[in-house]
């Protein structure tokens, strides 16, 4: 089965469409041992990857960036960066307990934007489109998480009037999948990557008889992804304290790693987490139209966890 947006959309309501149903069929409160199901329990079983450029959040921050591109833009220039983007767990199977792996289902939506910020217009560079759902399990220090997802990919009007540019369909439905472990010191090491099952296709080419249509994939096959995690405020039980995190990405279609560094301070306050990120970006692009295309950038940034 070829998984396209369509497919997903139908998958999404099969998950929620018998929500109110059963919902009203129980408390949603789980046993005493843990093993009832109980719906939109309110937090995940696997956390959040905390440096993946691309990991469903909400935030934005300021980056001084360089792009090894041929276009007007030239040299560093400031841009802006924006992620709207909200994860629901919709419902969680059952609690961990001794024998028993906590395991859960939810869904996940996010708009990540790129803006040029020394224009008038303030031009958005470029956005990324990501819709998921996400099957998390958690046992003792174990975490794995498969994503059933869409990416979509999509340079912005102004830009492109700007810097007139080769336009490809960028867009990919497949599978990711992560591995972590949580080695009791307040973090997180990870391994996984992307397995692309639908992938957008382009032609080049007039199709006259000389100059025939080219049919060509523009979306990799497979992504490799690793990475570490220490954040106290989440894996520990302080209300105020440093963080770093770090990811790493090589995919199909490129030949360097992307290397994604942050680190900062981390604020609890009743359930909301409030962090201040430095970050540090070297490789190929994360924006979806230039993900073979090499860019550095330091800046930044402030994320809200609800």
């Amino acid at each position: 089965m070829k998984w396209t947006p369509r497919a997903i959309a139908w998958a999404f309501l099969l998950v929620l469409l018998p929500v109110p149903v059963l919902a009203q069929e129980g408390s949603g409160d789980a046993d005493d041992d843990g093993s009832r199901t109980d719906w939109f329990p309110g937090v995940f079983v696997v956390a959040p990857l905390r440096a993946a450029p691309l990991e469903v959040r909400l935030g934005g921050g300021l980056f001084v960036t360089e792009r090894d591109i041929d276009d007007s833009i030239d040299g560093s220039n400031l841009e802006a960066q924006v992620a709207v983007g909200v994860r629901i767990p919709v419902v969680r199977f059952q609690d961990e307990a001794p024998g028993r792996p906590a395991i859960d289902l939810g869904f996940e939506v996010g708009v990540f934007s790129r803006f040029f910020m020394e224009s008038i217009e303030k031009e958005q560079i470029g956005t990324d489109y990501r819709v998921g759902v996400p099957l998390g399990i958690r046992y003792g220090m174990w975490d794995v998480r498969l994503t059933l997802l869409h990416v979509s990919s999509h340079f912005g009007d102004d830009y492109l009037d700007d810097n007139p540019q080769p336009v490809f369909q960028v867009s990919r439905e497949g599978l990711e999948l992560l591995l972590g472990v949580r080695p009791g010191f307040d973090g997180r090491l990870y391994v996984g990557g992307d397995l692309n099952l639908g992938r957008s296709e382009d032609f080049t080419g007039t199709g006259d008889p000389g100059d025939p249509f080219v049919l060509f994939t523009t979306v990799e096959k497979w992504a490799f992804r690793f990475g570490a995690e220490w954040d106290p405020t989440r894996w520990g039980d302080k209300q105020i304290a440093p963080f770093a995190a770090a990811d790493f990405e090589i995919t199909e279609f490129t030949e360097r790693i992307a290397s994604h560094v942050m680190a900062g301070a981390a604020f609890r306050i009743k359930t909301v987490r409030l962090l201040l990120n430095a970050e540090f970006h070297d490789g190929p692009s994360p924006l979806g139209q230039f993900r073979t295309i090499d860019e550095k950038w330091i800046g930044a940034s402030l994320t809200v966890e609800l």
